[in-house]
């Protein structure tokens, strides 16, 4: 039996894996998210100039404050930490829920500056169902393809 996800995000550093080991229960469900790059081109279209600072921001969706502690564990800090999309994720139930496949992945970089929490509802039992909105100040993007990766470096913050 497998699990299928339409997007999921993962604080676990992804990019220097050949085999990626990463289970469902390190991941937060995106409900979504939205981030624009800009740099400019010349005439022909090649790119010049570095791409400006960016902040990628996405809203997850969280059993409880505990489940998201990372965010503002990380918020109070100032270094880059690592942050992985995984887009049409499949978990495999027979092997602990662990990531069978994916059709894209964005790796990104950066800092947290912001971390909002919305109630959402009440789910059976105690637990609270939150969605949790973070912002990232992004330092690289790298895009995880099936074949190759491509980094896209923006000037560090």
């Amino acid at each position: 039996m497998i699990n299928y996800l339409k997007a999921v995000l993962t604080t676990v550093d992804t990019l220097d894996d050949k085999d990626i080991h990463v289970y469902a229960s390190q991941c937060h469900t995106v409900q979504r998210f939205a981030y624009t790059f800009e740099h400019h081109c010349n005439s022909w279209g090649i790119p010049f100039d570095s791409t400006k600072n960016t902040v990628i921001t996405t809203q997850i969706k969280v059993i409880g404050v505990e489940e998201s502690r990372c965010f503002t564990d990380y918020l109070s800090g100032v270094d880059c930490h690592s942050f992985t999309f995984f887009f049409n994720a499949t978990f495999d139930n027979k092997n602990n829920n662990k990531l069978y496949s994916y059709e894209d992945a964005m790796r990104v970089k950066g800092m947290v500056v912001d971390v909002n929490y919305d109630f959402d509802s009440v789910a059976e039992g105690n637990d609270q169902q939150m969605l949790v909105t973070v912002k990232i100040l992004v330092s690289a993007v790298t895009y995880l393809g099936s074949s190759s990766n491509k980094t896209l470096q923006i000037s560090e913050v």
